[in-house]
């Protein structure tokens, strides 16, 4: 029995700016293994971006915290998270694949898919681990998983605004500024 934290790639905006209080990945895993309950392990991905820039102290470190168990970066991601109790995590899409599959995720930064029904948002270790207890005991309801996923992919869909950011400095850019500042005013005005 397993509980799966996708390793994050660093320094990027996904944990300098949106897990602030977590990027120091080292210590934020001591602290979600001391959260999990015995015999419970929690399973270290890296990240396949990752691979190759962190020394190996690091990877020494992770492998004297007793229920931590870093596996292959190369290991199926679906695979891990079916067989998972749930996915912790700062701010991975692995996350949203997780919730979309229907496995409890705790999200411990700031993510676009928090709002997802089986996201649960970790104020702080302790809250982690209450979390995570009341899932192992009141396992979620994801017998209406389909509808719930169409009601967060459709809601999702409305609140997005057309655009692609890595086309906005390209030679041939095809995103319609105009569209995308009248739907940021309409956004804005229903928010104020």
């Amino acid at each position: 029995d397993f509980f799966l934290f996708p390793l994050h790639f660093q320094p990027e905006a996904s944990t300098s700016v949106y897990a602030t209080y977590y990027c120091d990945q080292l210590n934020t895993i001591k602290n979600i293994s001391l959260t999990l309950p015995l015999p419970y392990k929690l399973y270290l991905k890296e990240h396949p971006v990752a691979v190759g820039t962190r020394p190996k102290s690091f990877y020494k470190k992770l492998e004297e915290i007793p229920n931590v168990v870093l596996i292959s970066p190369y290991e199926d991601t679906e695979k891990l998270i079916r067989n998972s109790l749930g996915v912790v995590t700062l701010t991975s899409t692995i996350g949203m694949e997780a919730a979309l599959i229907g496995k409890p995720v705790y999200v411990l930064g700031s993510v676009f898919y928090s709002y997802h029904p089986l996201c649960r948002k970790a104020g702080s270790f302790e809250d982690l681990k209450e979390k995570i207890r009341n899932d192992l005991t009141n396992k979620p309801d994801i017998s209406d998983l389909k509808n719930i996923n169409n009601r967060f992919i459709i809601s999702y869909y409305r609140n997005t605004i057309k655009g692609d950011t890595l086309s906005s400095g390209a030679k041939n850019d095809l995103n319609d500024y105009k569209l995308i500042y009248q739907d940021l005013k309409k956004f804005a005005e229903k928010k104020f």
